[in-house]
């Protein structure tokens, strides 16, 4: 019998009405802020794990190039977890911090996408900060991507482009309006950055499920 290594991928799943399926900030916000108030303190909790242990992981850029690489792939890992949580809560399933460590399977093919992702949103941000934020709109959602329908991490990068394409300008109102929030949440004491980025999260994740509708049992 054939063995697949920790680091093989699922099978994708193969229905998605995604090409169809409109996107509405005015639909967004309802829907987003009651699955935020269902499920507030999982979400909170799950923020505040997720930044701690990105802080921690941050120290590893005190090495000089590598560390800087070994940060990327575990923030990769830990945004996948935490993109697990966000959906977890949208679909209306249970919802727990220990699904932050439920993606290892893509540490490895997703702390590379990772690497391609931020290099790309950098070199635009070079340029001006929008254009910055205009790859980040457009490819951002490689990250539900790979959690929700078990895409290859550098598919998913594809499958990002092609969703976000055709409602540009309305997902990149919504990214403005997430940045804003955090940047509230920041002046709030810091305290309010950990509210801010789980509902930001949410409204990022239930526009995700507008234009990719679940067709099936979740990936674990």
């Amino acid at each position: 019998m054939e063995q697949r290594s920790p680091d093989d991928t699922p099978e994708p799943r193969a229905a998605f009405p995604s090409s169809e399926s409109p996107l509405s900030i005015g639909t967004v916000f309802p829907k987003a802020l009651e699955r935020f108030q269902q499920n507030l303190v999982p979400l909170c909790l799950a923020v505040i794990v997720f930044m701690i242990a990105g802080l921690v992981a941050s120290l590893l850029n005190l090495i000089p190039v590598l560390g800087f690489f070994l940060f990327q792939f575990i923030q990769a890992f830990l945004l996948l977890g935490l993109w697990k949580v966000v959906l977890a809560a949208i679909d209306g399933e249970a919802v727990s911090v220990g699904q932050l460590l439920s993606q290892s399977r893509f540490w490895f093919k997703g702390g590379l996408a990772n690497l391609a992702f931020i290099f790309t949103a950098g070199a635009f941000s070079l340029l001006l900060f929008i254009p910055g934020l205009l790859i980040v709109a457009l490819f951002g959602l490689w990250f539900p991507l790979v959690v929700d329908r078990g895409l290859p991490p550098f598919a998913a990068l594809g499958e990002s482009y092609a969703l976000v394409k055709p409602r540009l300008l309305t997902w990149f109102l919504l990214v403005l309006i997430v940045c804003g929030l955090c940047f509230l949440g920041i002046l709030c004491l810091l305290v309010g950055v950990i509210p801010a980025s789980a509902l930001g999260m949410v409204l990022l994740g239930t526009a995700y499920r507008q234009v990719s509708p679940r067709t099936g049992a979740p990936l674990s």
